[in-house]
């Protein structure tokens, strides 16, 4: 790249010489700003989790520091027990119903 400068003579100050002129050829060029730096990092929210009940966890249905939507199962807890006395009460509930009709 060729830059041409050319330099005038001032008015009213008679012959004087070109005063110097110094020119910087600009090129762009990628800035990085980084900073390297230690410590800890800490969430800005925190969510204790309790569950309703006490049992063995069967299943972690999450990747700590994940995403999670309202409504999704989290934790899967040994519930063979409710669900047998849930087949029970069912089987019941069908045999009375059967036993009024008739």
């Amino acid at each position: 790249m060729q830059v041409k400068i050319k330099a005038v003579q001032a008015q009213g100050k008679g012959n004087q010489a070109p005063s110097p002129v110094t020119v910087t050829v600009v090129k762009s060029a990628l800035v990085e700003n980084n900073i390297l730096i230690t410590g800890d990092v800490i969430a800005n929210e925190e969510v204790e989790l309790r569950p309703e009940m006490s049992g063995k966890i069967v299943s972690i249905n999450f990747t700590e520091g994940a995403f999670v939507r309202k409504g999704q199962l989290l934790v899967k807890i040994n519930d063979a027990d409710l669900q047998a006395n849930l087949r029970k009460l069912t089987r019941s509930l069908k045999y009375r119903k059967k036993k009024k009709v008739a």
